[in-house]
């Protein structure tokens, strides 16, 4: 039979493997700290909330600008929210870094309207579980709560994957934000 750590980090690395793919997807393109194209005369550059595309869209093709971030921040406090509950689901594994990631990803998640279905619903389970997440008690809380939390990120990871297999070709991954 397989030791507690064991099967939490087998847990972590399922993560891993189908989350990294649709993170690396969207920060794939991510232009960092590089200076923005030109778009206008000499001294003026075009803001980096402005996509090549028509108003409300971003320059990738279809994908509503609003749905483009709320992919984006939902993907990565999906992550932030599976490690922060993978590590708790260890015992004495040591500070939980993720953790400390995950207010501020909470705040930029519950902010996000996106229309796409399968990102609204995906919104609404990671901002109940984000709730529950923080008000659990402590870290014995937490480590109750772990084994649910982690359910539901195979699930939010399912909903972020059916967006991006919908919008693929669409040049989702050149168009999130930085």
């Amino acid at each position: 039979m397989a030791s507690a750590a064991g099967r939490v980090g087998a847990w972590i690395v399922l993560l891993w493997i189908t989350v990294a793919p649709g993170i690396g997807l969207a920060l794939g393109g991510c232009g960092g700290a590089k200076p923005h194209h030109r778009s206008g005369p000499p001294g003026r550059s075009r803001p980096p909330h402005q996509g090549a595309g028509e108003e409300g869209r971003g320059g990738a093709r279809g994908i509503a600008r609003a749905d483009q971030i709320a992919y984006y921040q939902l993907a990565t406090t999906t992550g932030f929210l599976c490690a922060s509950a993978g590590t708790a689901r260890v015992p004495h594994a040591g500070p939980d870094r993720a953790l400390a990631h995950l207010a501020g990803a909470a705040r930029r998640a519950s902010a996000v309207h996106p229309g796409d279905g399968d990102l609204a619903s995906a919104r609404a389970l990671l901002v109940s579980d984000l709730q529950r997440w923080r008000t659990a008690a402590g870290g014995a809380g937490r480590r109750r709560l772990a084994p649910a939390v982690l359910a539901d990120c195979g699930r939010l990871q399912r909903s972020l994957n059916r967006f991006l297999t919908r919008h693929r070709g669409g040049g989702l991954s050149g168009q999130v934000p930085d």
